[in-house]
């Protein structure tokens, strides 16, 4: 006899033995009818029992749902097979951080493309493992791989929000970041701020005094423009759409920077600087002779503020920063007599 019939329940398959020598049968798999194959009758009968009693069972797992996690179900579904692929996602996100005037999106821009490249699928079939071998992948420290971990995970929920993935938690959501170890930050001592200055091109030479002085972010200067400056009030409007946090705030301009703004005038299309990338100026300054620390500028004037000022709050607001932030990075760094050295107009040679 060269057919053969397995039944389970009301479910049943048809064997045959074909020309090859091998039994076989066909059966479901995803939801797509598929030809199996074995090399004896007991094997087949074996296996063919197996993918029979998986669907008896599917199908009586199916029958207890109620009508709503039925509907909820076939909607996952359909947002798992209509879901597009990485790089037309990527595509899509990058416009959107556009139309939302997001600042500083080259570095996310880079890392999401590189991402794609890496994993040529759709967006729902990204699992957790893809996700972890990218980011092992890419050989660098805890804080850059928790940074691109970031990316992804706001790049992914961006995805299920607008309906290209399903609802539930996504795969970089599900992995881990490193830890950090706790460092001192680096900071400019009131003298290496000064040789800073006189080192700094002239065009350039506001825009640090104000990375220094008043504690604003590369990107938040870069997006500077000279009415944002309000030397009435002696206040600099540092605005939402060029602010990291997307929120307003008003940082107050101390006499030392009062006197660099006085004695400076504004770059092209009304700008505090030039539009040119503040690494390329670092490197300038390192050509000079000069010593730049990344991030340096900030740190220091978080750190000379909070001696200062003596208030984790303020500093906090004029900074953007949350209160933990400050305290932990800033508070206690450099003393009184220190801070009154950096802070010293009389100290910032024109």
């Amino acid at each position: 006899m060269n057919t053969d019939t397995v039944r389970v329940g009301n479910l049943t398959a048809r064997l045959w033995l074909g020309a090859d020598g091998r039994w076989k049968w066909h059966a479901y798999e995803g939801g797509k009818r598929a030809l199996y194959s074995a090399k004896d009758i007991h094997k087949a009968r074996q296996r063919a029992k197996e993918q029979l009693v998986a669907m008896r069972d599917g199908k009586a797992a199916l029958a207890d749902l109620s009508a709503s996690e039925l509907s909820e179900f076939v909607a996952w579904r359909a947002a798992r097979i209509e879901s597009p692929l990485v790089t037309d996602a990527v595509t899509k996100y990058l416009a959107h951080l556009a139309s939302r005037r997001v600042q500083e999106t080259r570095i996310i821009k880079s890392d999401l493309e590189k991402f794609a490249a890496d994993n040529r699928r759709k967006m729902s079939e990204v699992t957790v493992d893809h996700v972890t071998a990218y980011l092992g992948g890419l050989g660098v420290g805890p804080r850059r791989y928790n940074n691109v971990r970031s990316t992804l995970v706001s790049f992914f929920r961006w995805a299920r929000t607008t309906s290209l993935l399903p609802d539930g938690m996504t795969a970089p959501e599900r992995t881990h970041t490193k830890r950090l170890e706790t460092s001192a930050v680096a900071i400019y001592t009131p003298k290496q701020f000064r040789d800073l200055l006189a080192l700094a091109p002239q065009e350039w030479r506001l825009g640090i005094a104000i990375g220094g002085l008043a504690g604003l972010r590369s990107e938040e200067i870069s997006g500077l423009r000279w009415e944002d400056i309000k030397l009435g009030r002696k206040l600099i409007e540092v605005r939402a759409e060029i602010c990291k946090t997307g929120k307003r705030r008003l940082v107050p301009i101390v006499p030392a920077l009062l006197k660099i703004i006085k004695a400076s005038e504004p770059c092209a299309h009304k700008m505090v600087t030039p539009r040119e990338r503040i690494d390329n100026v670092a490197k300038r300054i390192r050509r000079a002779g000069g010593r730049w620390v990344k991030n340096g500028l900030r740190h220091s004037f978080g750190s000379y503020r909070c001696a200062a000022v003596k208030s984790v709050g303020q500093v906090a607001l004029e900074m953007g920063n949350s209160e933990a932030m400050v305290r932990k990075h800033y508070l206690e760094i450099v003393d009184s007599k220190a801070a009154r050295q950096w802070f010293d107009s009389g100290s910032i040679c024109l």
